[in-house]
């Protein structure tokens, strides 16, 4: 079903980008950017054993406005530079839910990246905040 999509992409990060939210989806784990270096085990982290331990909560870091260069915002944005998640989190299948609707969007910030994670973010604390659940908007998203 998104294949035309991802395919119709006229930039690979914009694929790379929908292909990190399905690989969470799928297989749940640590995604992490290549560039990004561990100072120690991932187990020894406070927040990855935090959600290794409570199965269900997904895990994103946010940005700040140092590290977000864009021409579209100079505030803190989620990161999709490092991710963690249980398979089949149903957060993971709302962003790619999302990718079909920014298809068309020009720049992958906008389309795939940091921008659109943010609004998925926004908007599913919004439907939580709806259904009357609680998501904790610093670390975790549940």
């Amino acid at each position: 079903e998104f294949l035309p999509v991802y395919d119709g992409y006229d930039a690979p990060v914009k694929r790379a980008d929908a292909a990190r939210y399905f690989l969470l989806f799928r297989y749940g784990g640590v995604y992490m950017d290549l560039d990004f270096t561990c100072l120690r085990p991932l187990e020894e982290s406070v927040a990855t054993s935090a959600m290794l331990r409570r199965n269900g909560t997904a895990l994103l870091i946010y940005q700040g406005p140092a590290t977000f260069r864009s021409g579209y915002a100079n505030r803190e944005a989620v990161s999709n530079a490092w991710m963690a998640s249980p398979p089949r989190h149903p957060f993971f299948r709302f962003v790619i839910d999302g990718l079909n609707e920014t298809r068309n969007e020009g720049h992958p910030l906008r389309a795939t990246g940091p921008v659109f994670l943010t609004q998925r973010l926004a908007q599913w604390k919004r439907q939580l905040t709806m259904l009357g659940t609680k998501a904790d908007s610093r670390f975790n998203v549940e």
